[in-house]
C-alpha cells in the first residue's frame, strides 16, 4: 500500500471512530432526556397522559439513533472488507521479472580490470 493510501485510511478510521462516538453520545443523551421527561412528570404528580406525545417522540428519536448506529457499524464493516494490498498501473506484469546477473558480474569485472 502506498503512503497516501495508508494516510487516508488512518484519517478515515479516525473520522469514523469520532462519528461512532458522536452517535453513541447522542443515543445516551436521548436516553437521559426520556428519563428526565418521565421523572419531571412523576415528581409533578401529573398523570402519564401528560407529555406522553413528547415522550413518544423522544422514543422515536432513540429508535432512529439506533438505526443510525447500525448503519455506521455497517460502514465500519464495509471499510474493513476493502482489501487493498498494492497499487500500481493497470498493465500486465512483464513476462520475465528478472535478468541474468551474469551481465552485471561481467560488466563489473571489466570495469575493475580497466
Amino acid at each position: 500500500m502506498t503512503k497516501p493510501i495508508i494516510a487516508s485510511a488512518r484519517e478515515i478510521a479516525a473520522d469514523l471512530r469520532a462519528h461512532e462516538n458522536d452517535v453513541d453520545a447522542t443515543l445516551a443523551g436521548q436516553a437521559r432526556l426520556i428519563s428526565r421527561l418521565i421523572e419531571a412528570r412523576k415528581s409533578a404528580g401529573l398523570p402519564a397522559m401528560v407529555g406522553a406525545e413528547i415522550v413518544d417522540q423522544a422514543i422515536a428519536a432513540v429508535s432512529q439513533c439506533g438505526e443510525l448506529r447500525r448503519t455506521v457499524r455497517g460502514i465500519h464493516a464495509s471499510l474493513a472488507a476493502i482489501d487493498i494490498r498494492a497499487v500500481g498501473d493497470e498493465s500486465d506484469c512483464p513476462v520475465t521479472g528478472a535478468a541474468s546477473l551474469a551481465v552485471v558480474a561481467t560488466s563489473e569485472a571489466k570495469s575493475l580490470t580497466a
